[in-house]
């Protein structure tokens, strides 16, 4: 005779944790002006799939609210951009500075040297002949 074994019970701070992770993923992507259809397609999933992720019934794969924290624009990838961050069309940095692009071109501007940063017409012609594509990407 056949006893079909009893389901394993999720505990409750689990699935609570993942009912706020499915509030925080589709606060993500209605933030982008996605519909449950859109951010399916985005993840090649179905709408099901969401909806359950959503409630908790299933948890969010890492890699799919990671994609989404990028695409969003939470998060930069990779380890070296850890505590980076985009905000309100800006870079944020570990410390909680914005940038803008017209911070980063001044930046670059102060930290170069002059050799470095002066185009190649200006030297000599000895070494405009000697200067390399590598030389430039140093500063």
């Amino acid at each position: 005779m056949y006893v079909p074994k009893e389901r394993a019970t999720t505990p409750a701070h689990v699935l609570q944790a993942r009912v706020e992770l499915g509030k925080k993923l589709r606060a993500m992507y209605r933030s982008l002006g996605w519909s449950r259809a859109d951010c399916g397609k985005f993840f090649h999933t179905s709408e099901r799939t969401l909806r359950n992720w959503e409630a908790g019934r299933n948890a969010i794969p890492y890699a799919a609210f990671k994609l989404l924290r990028i695409r969003s624009y939470l998060e930069l990838p990779g380890s070296a951009w850890r505590g980076w961050s985009i905000s309100r069309g800006k870079l944020c940095t570990p410390e909680g500075h914005l940038l803008d692009p017209n911070d980063a071109r001044w930046w670059v501007s102060r930290s170069c040297s002059a050799a470095h940063c002066q185009p190649a017409s200006r030297f000599s012609p000895v070494f405009s002949t000697t200067f390399t594509v590598r030389d430039q990407e140093t500063c």
